[in-house]
């Protein structure tokens, strides 16, 4: 029978689509790249305003529907999180018992949100990018002492090379397959542009080149390790270490900064 056959994948992470394929794969795929633009406020309003029969006449303040949008274009772009986020503000109220959705609503619905959006992602991911995210947090809890203490190093802020050698320690008593330090660092860029955790560049000083450093703006670390170890008796018997797992975080952080 002959015939062609179109494939369409829709991805979040080009890069990391065709990085998981082999060469031969990814040179039959050769695929054409079609990007889409985040929605802007004035899209999100519109996709809002068909929202607005789901509320009581007077139930929504006049300017909300274009916070709800101004903010969500300024964040993720993304219609379901300015749903989401309208959603929410309507939730306060009601649980408030109060009239009518106001713009201090939508801020303080803003905050459970976000967290929602980023618990939401964190579950979704693969397991080798929830490993990654693991280690780093991990790094963040028994670290704190020598990331505040340490002038090179910055408090709350994991360098990726401490991150990436406790992810290597995961795996290894897991006895699961590891992945390069590419790969880590690759799977954490990722994650920052789900805004799960923020990436910064620094040069290390003397020559000795640049690095990544890790935080978390929206979910603590504590709550990170919960949510990717709820239901993983593997992974939560190894964060039971907690004494090895302080002993080679700040052992690394140490020799870092030195």
């Amino acid at each position: 029978m002959d015939g062609t056959i179109s494939l369409i994948a829709t991805t979040n992470s080009p890069k990391s689509l065709m990085d998981g394929l082999n060469s031969r794969t990814a040179s039959t795929f050769n695929p054409s790249e079609i990007s889409f633009d985040d929605y802007n406020a004035y899209e999100l309003t519109e996709i809002l305003d068909h929202r607005r029969d789901a509320f009581r006449d007077g139930t929504l303040e006049e300017g909300v529907i274009e916070l709800v949008a101004a903010v969500s274009a300024q964040g993720e772009g993304d219609a379901r999180f300015a749903i989401d986020l309208l959603r929410e503000s309507g939730n306060i109220v009601n649980r408030l018992e109060e009239d009518a959705i106001s713009e201090q609503h939508v801020e303080q619905a803003r905050s459970e949100v976000e967290k929602n959006y980023v618990q939401d992602i964190i579950q979704k991911v693969s397991h080798q990018k929830q490993v990654s995210l693991l280690s780093t947090a991990l790094v963040a809890i028994h670290g704190g002492r020598v990331l505040d203490q340490e002038p090179m190093l910055r408090s709350n802020r994991v360098p990726s090379n401490v991150g990436y050698t406790l992810y290597r320690w995961i795996q290894d008593q897991t006895s699961s397959e590891m992945r390069s330090k590419h790969s880590y660092l690759r799977w954490m860029r990722e994650l920052s542009t789900y805004e799960v955790i923020e990436n910064n560049r620094r040069g290390r000083g003397n020559e000795q080149g640049m690095f990544s450093e890790y935080t978390f703006p929206h979910l603590d670390p504590e709550s990170v390790v919960r949510i990717i170890t709820k239901g993983d008796k593997v992974l939560s018997e190894v964060i039971q270490e907690g004494d090895i797992i302080k002993s080679i975080v700040e052992s690394n952080l140490n020799e870092f900064a030195s």
